[in-house]
């Protein structure tokens, strides 16, 4: 008897022990995936990545068997479209091809289709279309009073359902220098109508003259100027922005040096993270970034065809998930991550693909336990994990963990 329990004290604890190496606590609720219904046999995008609202509600672009790509929202898995709140596609509204999902804000979501940024509401009503920006390259931010801000030939614009007004353009004078350009990443705007943007800025004074800055009523204040005596930044294609209530500003430039430019992560003054830190691989840099309003940053590292989302410094300890870890019973290959994909509670809204080709929509969870678990929708009938763990599990949530490793990044599909 004293051998028979012994053995069935080991099931259990192999049970619910962690499978595989996950560092960071999170849980994954795959609110979307191209292997379950409704989605089964239809598209889970993976060019779109998806965002989250302040209450885990994430909104993804999905297209269920036999009909169109369209935006969708969920904070629970489900098993039928009757789980979900469609933002575009609905019967009636013009018909839209949505290229990038923007911020998530009570009770509606921005969003690009072709060149135009829309607002789409969740309950039933029309796409109201905002703004039509020439050039444009991160996802849409709109705040809870309805305002996008956006750059439109060199103009940092205020867009809403009235009309658009230029914030500030070329030629202005702003903390005691004049803007030269404004130009990509797109701007961020809080729900205060604070927006954080970067722009060249020729100042008398000397050489700095890439700056991110915040606005301020009638003109802006600098943010960061160069980086210690260096002064200078590698502008070169889109460096992630994002904002937050506090007014707090997180970017990731290159800091130009006379060896090698060093791709960094900053929030506001403070260096988060640079590439010279190891672990990361070998030329990783930042391809997104996010800042909630506590101040907590999440970021995407991509080294070649290895991604991870990270919220801190360390390759181990600051890991929510990456490139070969083991996730739904196979292991991931790609990840995708936008500045509107945290919120205050720590979630994040990912998409994932994994090693077997299922494209998955993820909410990371910070876990109570040791984290790793996979949260899908419950199929009925289905046999417990572990025969000697079921009795101990009755009456909880059906968590389900996986394993297994791999490479990334084949050409963006659907």
């Amino acid at each position: 008897m004293h051998k028979l329990r012994l053995l069935l004290a080991l099931a259990l604890l192999s049970a619910l022990a962690p499978r595989g190496v996950q560092a960071a606590r999170y849980d994954f609720v795959v609110l979307a995936s191209s292997s379950l219904a409704p989605f089964a046999g239809g598209t889970v995008a993976s060019f779109v990545p998806p965002s989250i609202d302040a209450g885990g509600r994430v909104a993804f672009l999905a297209s269920p068997p036999g009909a169109g790509l369209a935006i969708f929202t969920a904070s629970q898995p489900g098993s039928s479209l009757g789980n979900y709140l469609q933002i575009t596609g609905r019967q009636g509204q013009v018909s839209v091809s949505v290229s990038e999902i923007g911020s998530f804000v009570g009770g509606f979501v921005a969003f690009r289709a072709s060149s135009t940024v829309y607002r789409g509401p969740e309950a039933v009503g029309p796409l109201v279309p905002l703004f039509s920006p020439d050039l444009s390259s991160a996802p849409p931010a709109v705040n809870a009073l309805g305002q996008l801000v956006l750059v439109d030939d060199a103009k940092l614009v205020l867009a809403d359902v009235q009309g658009s007004t230029i914030l500030l353009q070329k030629d202005d004078m702003v903390a005691g220098g004049t803007i030269f350009d404004i130009f990509p990443p797109d701007p961020d705007i809080s729900d205060t109508s604070q927006v954080a943007f970067f722009a060249d800025i020729d100042f008398p004074s000397g050489p700095c003259d890439e700056a991110f800055m915040r606005s301020i009523l009638g003109g802006a204040e600098v943010i960061a100027l160069g980086h210690d005596q260096l002064c200078d930044w590698d502008s070169s294609g889109t460096i992630p922005l994002a904002s937050n209530e506090a007014g707090n500003v997180a970017y990731a430039p290159s800091v130009f040096d006379p060896v090698a430019d060093i791709g960094t992560l900053f929030v506001d003054s403070t260096k988060v993270w640079d590439d010279r830190i190891p672990g990361f691989g070998a030329s990783p840099s930042v391809e997104a970034v996010a800042l909630n309003h506590g101040g907590q940053v999440a970021f995407q590292i991509e080294d070649g065809n290895n991604f991870g989302i990270y919220t801190g410094p360390d390759p181990v300890v600051d890991k929510v998930l990456a490139s070969g870890d083991p996730l739904c019973d196979a292991t991931v290959t790609d990840i995708d991550f936008q500045r509107y994909g945290q919120n205050d509670a720590g979630q994040l809204a990912l998409y994932v693909r994994l090693s077997d080709g299922r494209n998955l929509i993820v909410r990371a969870d910070p876990a109570t336990g040791p984290g790793g678990d996979c949260i899908t929708v419950p199929e009925p009938g289905s046999p417990p994990a572990a025969a000697g763990a079921a009795l101990a599990l009755i009456g909880l949530r059906r968590l389900t963990r996986r394993a297994a490793r791999t490479a990334r990044r084949s050409p963006r599909a659907a």
